[in-house]
């Protein structure tokens, strides 16, 4: 054994790939578990950063500061390759187009028990 684990996932949906120590690597794949047209809510992690990176396809990060409830809206279409880092507590979501793939790195628990969501005061569409 080489000591190397190669993996990537072609199941649609959140997979977890690795998982280590506290953190873990999972893959977030569309079109029909997480393609949205539009999104009405974001979310938050209380306890972790998360990082995103865009392995194929298209989209559309949206984050809102990080205060009690959503701020100002920011849109950024992510590029390949990039790594966007939503810091602890920030409002975020996204939505990806058919054929996207997009990795993600964040706290090994994070789940709903430590996250929240809010509504938006507009949907978001494309």
């Amino acid at each position: 054994m080489s000591g190397l684990e190669i993996l990537s996932s072609p199941q649609e949906g959140f997979i977890t790939l690795v998982s280590s120590g506290g953190w873990r690597v999972a893959c977030l794949n569309g079109p029909q578990v997480y393609q949205r047209k539009g999104i009405s809510s974001l979310s938050r992690h209380l306890q972790t950063d998360e990082v995103f990176i865009l392995v194929k396809g298209s989209c559309l990060l949206v984050t809102a500061g990080n205060g009690a409830d959503p701020g100002e809206l920011s849109k950024t279409w992510m590029e390949t390759g990039q790594l966007y880092n939503v810091t602890k507590a920030a409002w975020h979501g996204h939505i990806l187009l058919p054929g996207t793939t997009v990795m993600i790195v964040e706290n090994r628990d994070t789940g709903t028990e430590n996250s929240e969501s809010r509504p938006i005061p507009e949907t978001i569409s494309l």
